[in-house]
């Protein structure tokens, strides 16, 4: 048994007052989500009430429908409640004539059938592979078409209705619906039921929300060989497949010193033809306070704010999480005059800032394991250094020590709240 069926048998219980939404008792498969339609709002809100007290977290809300989901372990459980068949906020489909046809907590083949095709249409846009074959497969049975019609025509939508099923009955193996037809779709139901128009201008915040996505950033910082690129390859992997529900992909960015801006790169050339390093020059100063050396920091400062605006902003809108190899806060750690600078304090307060920032430590004498492009005095200062800057920023530490797996969990432990609700 899944550990959904099994949170559905010790929340939920089989009661008379729901019916499961496109349960896959037609084409059988596992599943990481129930969708549920209540009778009452009472029980619809309890519900919901308790499922909270469970440690379940709101991820979207309409005014006929609630999204919640959980992490259990390494599994995310969904539960998609509704007090109607609804999306955007008004009817797709009357009710009561789905649970006084119900078969247990089942709708009858005309209702399955008009709720597989009322979320393509207004909520997925289209139908996958596995989507497509159920309709299919429910246009095979004797279907009461008279019923169908009536639920269709009450609700607006007869013409998007039939349109969608030439659509389905074509031979492929998936069905993208064109942006075209589904916006003629919403245009024609909400002219046949004008009240619709007052609620969707009223969701319009929730509409533009749910097509500009934000994207959640996750940066690791650390030494040479604490694990960086190693552990961004095996997270992606886990954020991909836990959030796969939710269709949520991962962008991998090296935010580590390259030059960016044209002026940087040429100047780059002519000091790497004079076998010159400004880090290493400055890095041997002693000095408290150096006008060129804070001149210097904001010049970097500009530098890697290019970079960003460029390589990170483009990532920031979307159902994706981006995960990036270092970040401007390194300067901190490779420039040693950013301890005592006046204003570097003030550029990492103004540097744009990631939702999480995570810092990987390991001891020294494991880090000289790993790496051998550094002396042991320069591991033991840089982490020295990543050290002083974590105590100032107060990003959570991950020992990478322990195994690949745990590191992980860890950040998915901290982050996987705001990744669910902005990509739900």
């Amino acid at each position: 048994m899944t550990m959904l069926h099994q949170e559905y048998q010790r929340v939920l219980h089989e009661s008379s007052q729901y019916v499961l939404l496109r349960f896959p008792h037609i084409i059988p498969r596992e599943i990481p989500d129930l969708d549920l339609l209540f009778e009452t709002r009472e029980v619809y809100q309890k519900t919901i009430e308790k499922l909270q007290k469970e440690g379940y977290i709101v991820l979207s809300k309409e005014k006929l429908r609630t999204f919640l989901g959980k992490k259990a372990g390494k599994t995310f459980i969904l539960f998609d409640m509704y007090l109607h068949v609804s999306w955007w906020g008004w009817k797709a489909l009357d009710k009561k004539p789905i649970f006084a046809h119900k078969d247990g907590n089942y709708p009858r083949d005309e209702d399955e059938l008009l709720i597989y095709i009322a979320q393509g249409i207004f909520k997925n846009f289209g139908y996958n592979k596995y989507k497509t074959q159920v309709v299919r497969e429910l246009l095979k049975k004797d279907l009461d078409w008279n019923y169908i019609d009536q639920q269709v025509k009450r609700n607006g939508w007869l013409n998007p209705f039939y349109n969608t099923l030439n659509v389905v009955r074509r031979d492929t193996a998936k069905v993208p619906l064109q942006k075209s037809f589904v916006l003629k779709s919403f245009l024609s139901t909400m002219l046949r039921k004008p009240k619709r128009i007052n609620i969707l201008l009223r969701s319009m915040k929730f509409f533009i929300r749910k097509f500009k996505k934000q994207s959640t950033v996750i940066c690791l910082i650390g030494v040479d060989g604490s694990g960086k690129s190693t552990l961004i390859e095996l997270l992606s992997k886990r954020v991909e497949e836990f959030f796969d529900k939710l269709e949520c992909t991962t962008q991998k960015l090296y935010f580590g010193w390259t030059p960016f801006l044209p002026t940087t790169t040429l100047i780059s050339k002519i000091l790497k033809k004079k076998k010159y390093s400004i880090v290493k020059e400055m890095n041997k100063s002693e000095k408290t306070f150096s006008v060129v050396q804070e001149l210097m920091l904001f010049y970097y400062y500009i530098e890697y704010l290019s970079k960003y605006l460029f390589t990170v902003f483009p990532q920031r809108f979307g159902k994706n999480v981006v995960l990036i190899d270092r970040y401007f806060y390194d300067m901190y750690v490779h420039y040693s005059y950013a301890k005592n600078s006046k204003i570097f304090s003030f550029l990492m307060k103004w540097y744009p800032q990631p939702d999480y920032t995570f810092f990987l430590d390991v001891p020294v004498s494991v880090l000289d394991a790993r790496k051998d492009e550094m002396t042991v005095e320069e591991l033991t200062l840089h982490r020295k250094r990543y050290q002083e800057l974590q105590s100032q920023l107060h990003f959570p530490i991950i020992n990478t020590e322990k195994s690949l797996e745990e590191c992980v969990d860890q950040i998915l432990e901290e982050a996987w709240k705001t990744i669910a609700r902005r990509v739900a």
